[in-house]
């Protein structure tokens, strides 16, 4: 490694940390050990790499939310790669029709295209999640360029803007900062109280394990009863359904040299999971 860009002080902080590093390689090669960031905070989770795929399988069956294609070897080691050229078939033909039968505008299909220039399949890793007990793992999808992430990018806005007039709920993108001035504005309007509790909760594995179909469904109702004309920027709810549905139903990844597809839940990367976990729990519970 060049130091000779550093001084004095920084050279042997970089020569002690590289070093470290170096050390830290050696153990977990010579224990078969995984190094990995948890999902949460900023300190390194060794364990063995046994240890750490049980995790995973144990999260997969818990779940059921993935299901394994193949393997990706021997006669089927081209699989992720034929998978990315069907569903790329797939989600042209779908944008195709619906331009020719007029269900999108040129501008709207053009949004939704595939970039082709930086495609590639969904990626799907483990974090360890070192703040809970007995240390669970949470999957990251990485779907940045997959094939239908255009879709989902034009669309989510649109039904986020529906979704907020329907239930009038308050998020926040940019946690603790947005919450702290909704507080003080709430407290400015003369609405905070001394008798006000404050009631934090999390709920595991929400993205990963709603049901597609119900969730449909509750996107259904909730367009059906927000949308008198049926229509939003000039697409129908039906074609709406559509999009969601190709969306969901090509979720294909490659994860430890294997193909899946995830058949429940939305990826973790991927910006219409969210919101249709909102709609499956608030419209799917007052349909």
């Amino acid at each position: 490694m060049d130091y000779d860009h550093l001084n004095s002080h920084e050279r042997k902080r970089a020569r002690f940390e590289n070093q470290t590093l170096l050390s830290i390689r050696r153990k977990t090669i010579a224990a078969n050990a995984i190094v990995r960031l948890p999902y949460k905070g900023s300190s390194f989770y060794i364990c063995s790499q046994n240890s750490f795929q049980q995790k995973i399988d144990d999260y997969m069956a818990r779940t059921g939310a993935y299901k394994l294609i193949h393997q990706l070897n021997g006669v089927n080691q081209n699989a992720s790669k034929k998978c990315l050229i069907d569903i790329v078939e797939r989600v042209e033909i779908k944008l195709h029709n619906l331009l020719r039968s007029k269900s999108i505008g040129k501008r709207q299909y053009l949004a939704m295209t595939i970039d082709r220039s930086s495609l590639r399949l969904n990626y799907l890793y483990f974090v360890p999640e070192t703040h809970k007990e007995d240390i669970p793992v949470q999957p990251i999808m990485v779907c940045n360029d997959g094939p239908t992430m255009a879709i989902a990018r034009y669309i989510t806005p649109l039904l986020w803007s529906i979704f907020d007039r329907a239930t009038n709920c308050i998020r926040f993108s940019n946690g603790a900062i947005d919450v702290v001035h909704a507080i003080e504005r709430y407290a400015q309007n003369g609405h905070l109280k001394p008798s006000a509790l404050f009631v934090t909760f999390n709920m595991d594995n929400l993205t990963t394990i709603f049901s597609h179909d119900e969730t449909i469904a509750a996107l259904k109702s909730l367009l059906s009863d927000q949308l008198k004309n049926q229509i939003i920027q000039g697409i129908t709810v039906d074609t709406i359904i559509e999009l969601v549905y190709i969306v969901l139903q090509n979720q294909f990844c490659v994860s430890n040299n294997k193909l899946y597809q995830q058949f429940k839940g939305g990826a973790s990367g991927l910006p219409l999971t969210m919101l249709l976990t909102y709609i499956n729990m608030f419209y799917g519970q007052h349909r």
